[in-house]
């Protein structure tokens, strides 16, 4: 494992179902205090890669980004229908990667409508034999599902792909069988089991095997793509850091759904909590106490109405705390945007385990931001600990030129987001920002939210 590979595990410019049209952006950032190279390698979707082409390198000054719009297109020359995966190789460990694959859908509206897919490092890849979970997936009139994954190495390889229903019944067991560094998805991977909330575990048998699955849920009016990465669980308390029942800018209006599976293999009892934002949530509201058996899930629809019986106009995030670490949670926050357009786009939030926050001193990066005409971007934060953090938030030009830096106080297990965070320097493209807090003893998370202005599709953009 290199930890100076990264792989892109999906990347397209080509027509999809349901009358989509794909494309992908890629954006590439220097983290560290010398100049570093990097370069692509196309890795055509079913194909042996072990011959592989590659991009022409490009030299990253410290603090440095650049962005490729279209990035195949851009990178290799590659028109219509071209998929696959995007390999990332760099002269050394500080260069980081995003990429975000949007629908342009002709004759339906303008605007886009799109998923990110992080840059995974080599040293991130699923390994050996231990399976990984993928939930929040659907097969119903009103979405469907895809599952695709990535060879991290030049040895075949077989991914299993095992389904199962809510109460955690298999339903099937797929494979996957990848060439050298090559790549797949499965479409419609439950077709045949109608599912409104299904999930997939993964797995290769192969203690050589180094790869990446993720899975992809569309919704069938718009083709909007919401990235669902694989997850492990680590703790007994999580925190989902955004959600909402309200209307936001440009029309809006946002609702949130959670998804909650026990990988354990004994019952487990959790309760919901709701944090509302700006708030002292030192006691907050508490939903019942629910049960899980082994391997069933559940979602919530519309969780803040549905659970704590909130009506418009509620943000904030949820906590959920479980009588053990085996619950995994994930959320979709998504547009319903009743006067334009029927169907959803949406972003994906996955719970975040309290051990996986971020402690004091540690700065992290959130790539990808733009603020113009067609795009807005905002910063959330929420806050682990049980006493007041401030969080810096600290903005750079693409150049790594420093802008501001914006402080955001929360109370208790509060939480706040900062909406069109590079307002004051728009039009701005492949900015960033570092977030970090000095308070002692602290835990915080943060995330940003790229929108595009016309169909506020919500594009999730995690720290690094």
């Amino acid at each position: 494992m290199d930890p100076h590979e990264s792989f892109i595990p999906a990347a397209a410019v080509a027509a999809g179902a349901q009358g989509a049209f794909f494309s992908t952006d890629v954006e590439v950032n220097n983290t560290g205090t010398e100049e570093a190279e990097v370069l692509f390698q196309w890795l055509p979707r079913g194909e042996d890669n072990s011959a592989r082409i590659q991009s022409e390198p490009v030299t990253l000054a410290p603090g440095q980004s650049q962005r490729w719009e279209n990035a195949l297109t851009e990178l290799f020359g590659l028109e219509s229908d071209s998929v696959g995966a995007l390999k990332m190789v760099a002269s050394n460990e500080s260069v980081i990667g995003m990429s975000r694959t949007y629908n342009s859908p002709q004759g339906k509206g303008a605007g886009t409508f799109g998923q990110g897919l992080p840059a995974i490092r080599a040293t991130e890849l699923i390994r050996r034999t231990q399976p990984q979970r993928i939930l929040f997936l659907s097969e119903d009139f009103d979405s469907r599902a895809n599952v695709g994954c990535v060879n991290g190495t030049g040895e075949d390889l077989t991914i299993n792909i095992e389904l199962f229903n809510s109460e955690g019944e298999s339903l099937e067991v797929k494979t996957m069988d990848l060439g050298p560094w090559s790549n797949n998805q499965i479409n419609h991977i439950f077709q045949g089991h109608l599912m409104g909330n299904g999930y997939a575990d993964v797995w290769a048998d192969s203690d050589e095997a180094l790869y990446y699955c993720y899975g992809s849920v569309l919704d069938n009016a718009t083709s909007d793509p919401t990235t669902i990465l694989p997850q492990v669980p680590s703790a007994d308390m999580t925190f989902i850091p955004a959600a909402a029942l309200a209307a936001g800018l440009e029309g809006s209006f946002f609702e949130t759904d959670l998804d909650l599976n026990n990988v354990g293999s004994t019952d487990i009892t959790y309760e919901l909590l709701w944090l509302p934002r700006g708030e002292d949530n030192s006691d907050p509201v508490r939903s019942s106490t629910f049960s899980l058996a082994p391997g069933a899930g559940v979602r919530y629809h519309n969780v803040l109405g549905s659970v704590f019986g909130l009506e418009p106009d509620q943000v904030g995030a949820v906590a959920v705390e479980a009588s053990g670490i085996d619950l995994l949670a994930m959320s979709r926050t998504y547009n319903l945007p009743s006067a334009k357009v029927a169907g959803t786009f949406g972003q994906e939030l996955a719970g975040i385990p309290a051990d996986r926050l971020i402690p004091t001193g540690v700065r992290k990066r959130i790539i990808f931001m733009n603020e113009n005409d067609n795009t807005r971007s905002n910063i959330g934060c929420q806050n682990g600990s049980d006493h007041a953090v401030r969080v810096f938030i600290e903005l750079f030009n693409s150049e790594g030129e420093s802008l501001e830096v914006k402080t955001m106080d929360l109370p208790p297990q509060s939480n706040n987001q900062v909406n069109r965070v590079f307002r004051n320097y728009s039009p701005i493209s492949a900015g960033y920002v570092d977030v970090w807090t000095a308070t002692p003893s602290a835990t915080i998370y943060c995330y940003g939210s790229v929108l595009d202005n016309t169909t506020s599709d919500p594009t999730t953009i995690p720290p690094m």
